[in-house]
């Protein structure tokens, strides 16, 4: 990994999210963490006090899935939120995406990208990703590309190659509004490589080899 690449990850990992007010890993079945008794519901776990945002958002998640319980998109959505907005960072990610995959016909593009924030500064990967990908497809300034590339950048610093893949294809060809750096983007495919994201292998040996040369 190149000296630039280290400075990047470790500037990444160390600046506060809190100064800043996407296809990827996707966790288990989380139907499988949920148990019916009769006519209750919770999770395995058994707690269903909705002051507590484990609880809601269990329960919030039965609602929208119609698991143990009658389907009701609407209540599920209500708890979620109120999960959510208790900081819950499974239940900001999953109303986030209700918002920006439209799964129940309720997309509302300024709702993800609230959610995906709660969920991103909570250390979701998939959030920190989709966030910084929506971010630049909106941003008219140099410093909304710059909060942009930041959440791409603290998702490859968890790990995801494919967010410093999609950094790399950024600058190779100067996408959204930023300038075109193809030895920049070299040391990001590299990153993403070390990451194991090995579909950059042959766009980098490409780049590498049309001006490899011109970057050391």
């Amino acid at each position: 990994m190149t000296l630039r690449i280290m400075f990047l990850l470790t500037a990444f990992a160390i600046l506060p999210t809190e100064s800043w007010a996407i296809t990827s890993p996707e966790g288990p079945d989380r139907a499988d963490r949920f148990t019916c008794t009769g006519n209750s519901v919770g999770a395995t776990s058994g707690v269903t006090n909705h002051d507590d945002p484990e609880s809601l958002y269990n329960l919030a998640y039965n609602f929208l899935h119609g698991i143990c319980r009658e389907q009701n998109v609407p209540l599920g959505i209500s708890m979620m939120k109120s999960a959510a907005d208790r900081r819950h960072v499974e239940a900001a990610f999953e109303l986030a995406e209700i918002f920006y995959l439209d799964d129940f016909e309720t997309v509302n593009v300024l709702q993800a990208e609230k959610y995906f924030l709660i969920a991103a500064e909570g250390g979701h990967l998939v959030a920190q990703h989709r966030l910084g990908m929506m971010r630049l497809r909106s941003a008219t300034t140099s410093e909304d590309r710059w909060i942009a590339l930041f959440w791409l950048g603290m998702a490859a610093n968890q790990g995801d190659g494919f967010s410093a893949f999609s950094i790399g294809m950024l600058h190779q060809n100067g996408m959204h509004g930023l300038p075109e750096d193809k030895c920049l983007a070299l040391d990001w495919y590299e990153s993403a490589k070390l990451l194991g994201f090995e579909d950059t292998t042959g766009i980098s040996d490409a780049l590498n080899k049309q001006i490899g040369k011109e970057c050391h």
